[in-house]
């Protein structure tokens, strides 16, 4: 008969004063105060008193990262945008005291304003995918997400009498609206593109935009204009980055061929004449070698200050008008703004087409068409 071994089991011995944890647990506690290994190793405060609950993480050994003073916070995505509109967007749509408004009035006000922070969120992230090198016709949906927010909720606010901190947020709004408009031509050709193309409601879609701006203005009345915010994002404060006219036009000093044709002479004046201001600041920049940025905000204040008569001229087609505009996209096609050079390319070089269709007949104008031309038509888009 085989032998049986007895196998001895090695008592513990147990633990009567250990903390409640090590108990629940069924482990021994060496009974260590004021907190015993097992807790200390199992990352739980030790509780042999009734004041401390059974099992509580212990906070001891926490780790608490604390940020440099320079980075108060994580951005988020609202922060993110802004901060790509302030430091590379804002450069490509304005300079000297405006840049400066944009970068430091501008983003504080659309941190509390909803229309323009969606309105500044489709802008910066249209250059955003233009850097990438994404080329396309369309807005991307985070674009025409942002783009569309804007556009309902400023229309519904300019049926509301304006708060006065509205003011310079929802014109601001405009502005963008202008230029994000501006940027798609809705067309792939020349062809394509008016005034060679059927009559369409998108015609000069990005003029018309201007009427938000005015519509602003007047619902906020005439006790702005002093705010010296708003006079220099109006273009009414003088620049140093824009030719000064001179208090009296100096017509011996513009071109005959240009002034015979926008009839500039010693009687003409913007009442009497609807293309002398555009002209006469056209002229200023026409055979100079400005500065870039002078030549873009030239440009810019030709297209925030057109007057009413000369846009239903470029609405109904009239050659002069059109001829104005076609110099005007000769000027800036070919500066390498990202948002100005394919309509003005397009649209310049569908001028130029309707013009020698329409108007092959009158000289003075195929004299200064050969201006745009000559720069449209050797231009890309």
């Amino acid at each position: 008969m085989a032998s049986t071994t007895r196998r001895t089991l090695r008592r513990h011995k147990k633990s009567r004063n250990g903390c409640r944890n090590c108990k629940l647990r069924s482990v021994k506690c060496d009974e260590t105060k004021p907190g015993c290994r097992q807790c200390i190793a199992y990352g739980v405060t030790c509780n042999y008193d009734d004041g401390k609950s059974d099992l509580q993480v212990s906070t001891e050994n926490e780790i608490v990262f604390k940020l440099p003073p320079s980075v108060s916070y994580w951005p988020n995505q609202k922060e993110q945008i802004l901060d790509k509109f302030q430091m590379r967007t804002a450069l490509t749509i304005s300079a000297g005291r405006r840049l400066q408004v944009f970068q430091k009035e501008i983003v504080a006000l659309a941190r509390t304003n909803p229309i323009l922070m969606d309105a500044i969120s489709t802008l910066t992230l249209m250059h955003e995918r233009y850097l990438t090198g994404v080329s396309s016709t369309r807005l991307s949906t985070s674009e025409a997400y942002h783009w569309y927010r804007a556009l309902s909720a400023f229309n519904s606010r300019l049926l509301l009498p304006l708060r006065r901190e509205e003011y310079i947020p929802l014109w601001t709004v405009a502005t963008i609206f202008s230029i994000i408009v501006y940027t798609y031509p809705n067309a792939d050709t020349p062809e394509q593109a008016w005034p060679l193309r059927a009559a369409s409601t998108s015609d000069l879609d990005w003029l018309l935009m201007n009427t938000g701006k005015h519509e602003v203005h007047k619902l906020a009345g005439n006790e702005w204009d002093a705010d010296p915010v708003f006079q220099i994002l109006s273009f009414q404060h003088e620049d140093e980055l824009l030719p000064q006219s001179p208090a009296k036009v100096d017509f011996e000093s513009i071109p005959k061929w240009f002034s015979r044709v926008f009839h500039l002479d010693g009687d003409s004046d913007s009442r009497r004449n609807p293309y002398h201001t555009a002209a006469i600041e056209l002229a200023e920049v026409l055979d100079r070698n400005c500065p870039v940025i002078t030549t873009i905000l030239s440009f810019a204040a030709f297209r925030m200050n057109i007057s009413h008569e000369l846009q239903q001229l470029l609405l109904r087609k009239d050659p002069r008008a059109l001829l104005l505009l076609a110099c005007w996209y000769a000027k800036v096609c070919n500066i390498g703004v990202w948002w100005l050079t394919p309509r003005a390319v397009l649209e310049g070089q569908a001028i130029c087409r309707y013009l020698e269709e329409q108007h092959g007949y009158d000289m003075d104008i195929q004299l200064v068409l050969q201006f745009p031309k000559s720069i449209l038509f050797s231009s890309v888009y």
